[in-house]
């Protein structure tokens, strides 16, 4: 019924046809890769932003000192290893450091083993490594964790209200904060606040 040239000509057309959609569908598909990619680093960049704001709001408000939960922040030194604390609130002076006659700023720029006797600064630098590590292994994204282990406190006595840990990067340095898991019992909290 057709001839060999307009079967020919048909079937060059098809193949024609059936390369460009296949380059369309390519090219459709490059663009998709792209654009998921630029939507997952926006979305990155946003948590980043928003752990940030949070941290640096935390650091510079009266808000952070009137929490009644202890909360910290150390930054790690790839360098060298050591982890050392950088910021902590009213309530961790209060209830860690003051009843020992600590002054306000003792533990800033020392390690957990600086402060904590025998085993326990160890485990906290364990604990602290152990997500660090998880945080290079890992894509950039914040890692948090919470520990319900009881703790010996400065004063000796034992813990068992459990904490949280968390470490994300931020201008270049990587930072292990923290809160304990129940507010602290401290009767002139308020008292430091003001």
């Amino acid at each position: 019924m057709f001839g060999t040239d307009v079967k020919k000509r048909f079937i060059q057309r098809f193949l024609k046809w059936n390369d460009l959609i296949r380059f369309g569908l390519i090219i459709m598909n490059i663009w998709l890769v792209l654009r998921t990619n630029l939507q997952a680093e926006q979305i990155e960049l946003l948590t980043i932003t928003n752990v940030s704001l949070l941290v640096q709001s935390s650091k510079n408000s009266k808000w952070s000192n009137r929490s009644p939960w202890a909360e910290w922040i150390k930054e790690y030194n790839p360098k060298t290893q050591e982890i050392t604390m950088q910021y902590y609130n009213n309530a961790l002076y209060k209830y860690l450091l003051e009843p020992l006659g600590y002054d306000r700023y003792y533990y800033v720029l020392k390690t957990d083993s600086e402060v904590f006797p025998g085993e326990m600064g160890k485990v906290f630098y364990e604990e602290e490594m152990y997500l660090v590590q998880r945080f290079l292994e890992g894509n950039g994204e914040m890692v948090i964790k919470e520990y319900k282990n009881e703790w010996t406190e400065l004063r000796g006595g034992k813990n068992k209200d459990g904490y949280w840990r968390y470490v994300w990067q931020e201008d270049g340095h990587i930072y292990v904060g923290g809160r304990t898991n129940k507010p602290v019992l401290i009767k002139n909290l308020n008292d430091a606040n003001n």
